[in-house]
């Protein structure tokens, strides 16, 4: 028998009184983040560069641009905010 794995990727939490999402896929170790464009933060692992998260502020100016840059990651965002 084979266990399962609980997996709570992804995970998403917004800070609504500052207006900053975070969005994690997967485990944030050995990894780092680098600003890619005014106040979008991707956060990458070291080895592979796959990215494994994101720290967006200003998320409801900004959005827009996440949607833009990286489409293939439009369902993980929140519907509302």
């Amino acid at each position: 028998m084979t266990a399962k794995i609980n997996n709570p990727y992804p995970i998403t939490r917004y800070d609504a009184r500052h207006d900053v999402l975070h969005l994690f896929l997967s485990e944030q170790y050995d990894s780092s983040a680098e600003e890619e464009m005014p106040g979008i933060y991707v956060q990458k692992k070291d080895d592979t560069e796959d990215i494994v998260g994101f720290t967006i502020l200003d998320f409801k100016e900004n959005r827009h641009k996440v949607e833009k840059m990286y489409p293939q990651y439009l369902k993980y965002l929140p519907q509302q905010v």
